[in-house]
């Protein structure tokens, strides 16, 4: 394999045990895991190792992400990691149906527009009462 393919991702191996903490409680026990804008690989390979009950299908948008992601995912053995799968938010979803959505370090940097195809999909896509699970540097403020 070519190590050359794998993107560095220092805030990914920052946060992967946090995320990973907090989808214990949001992840179902079994199914499809639809994650969106995987980027380097690394959350993809955290979440399946923590939940080996779960199959994750990582996708991205850019060519450089899906080698990534597939090196990252060869390195890892594990066999409940799809290979990675071209996604655009503004075309069809690769999968039909998916029992938990995932989107880490996508909608704060996209467009608006993005943030609401990526809602469309999850309502299409989702099965009932399924979790749409967003991570990134929100801001939150009170109001008086």
């Amino acid at each position: 394999m070519d190590n050359s393919t794998i993107l560095e991702a220092p805030a990914a191996l920052r946060n992967k045990a946090a995320i990973t903490n907090t989808l214990k409680d949001v992840l179902p026990k079994q199914g499809l895991v639809l994650e969106l804008g995987s980027g380097s690989g690394v959350h993809a390979v955290e979440f399946a190792t923590a939940f080996p009950n779960l199959t994750f299908q990582p996708t991205d948008r850019l060519e450089a992400e899906l080698a990534s992601i597939d090196a990252y995912r060869a390195m890892s053995s594990l066999p409940n990691i799809l290979s990675a799968k071209e996604f655009d938010l503004f075309k069809s979803c690769p999968v039909e149906k998916t029992d938990a959505m995932i989107a880490i370090n996508v909608i704060h940097i996209s467009q608006w527009e993005t943030t609401l195809a990526l809602l469309k999909h999850a309502a299409t896509t989702l099965t009932p009462g399924s979790p749409l699970f967003l991570y990134g540097p929100f801001h939150r403020s009170t109001v008086a």
